[in-house]
């Protein structure tokens, strides 16, 4: 009988819902964070970037305000060396701006302009009739099941782990 981290989950069937549940992550992360479906969300929303700049421009929004790019690094969990490409090509399409970090002169931050949240709220709208596509034979009910019981794993998730 496995053991996990919590006093709630103790009995086998537990670890067999938890085997399943990393298996099906890693297929739905694996499959939808794919460069061919990225690249599909993307001519869909007629977005003229790349997977990896729609991947930091979603980071960066929801930073929520100015980010150094370090952090965008991390949440990527690629290099600083790749992240500066990136945000090259996004300042010279008008989609960020980098300057100085008030708090620290040293530093750089970087903040979404109105044009790359306008193309991210493209992309969330495209990625929503996609997952609709996907989702179009659930019931209003599962939909709004999935939706909450997701919700509350992402809030653990990042509540816990992600600190």
């Amino acid at each position: 009988m496995a053991r996990a981290m919590t006093g709630n989950i103790t009995r086998a069937t537990d670890t067999a819902d938890l085997t399943s549940i990393h298996d099906s992550f890693s297929s739905i992360l694996t499959r939808w964070s794919a460069a061919g479906v990225q690249e599909v969300i993307l001519a869909r929303a007629q977005a003229d970037i790349d997977p990896a700049a729609m991947t930091v421009l979603n980071v960066l929004v929801r930073a929520d305000g100015p980010s150094r790019p370090s952090h965008v690094a991390q949440q990527t969990a690629t290099g600083a060396s790749n992240v500066s490409k990136v945000l090259a090509r996004m300042e010279e399409r008008g989609l960020v701006v980098r300057a100085t970090d008030p708090a620290d002169q040293r530093a750089v931050s970087v903040t979404v302009t109105a044009a790359g949240q306008r193309l991210h709220e493209d992309i969330v709208r495209t990625s929503n009739a996609m997952l609709a596509e996907l989702l179009h034979d659930w019931s209003s009910a599962d939909v709004k099941q999935f939706s909450a019981l997701l919700a509350r794993y992402a809030e653990t998730l990042q509540s816990t782990v992600l600190r």
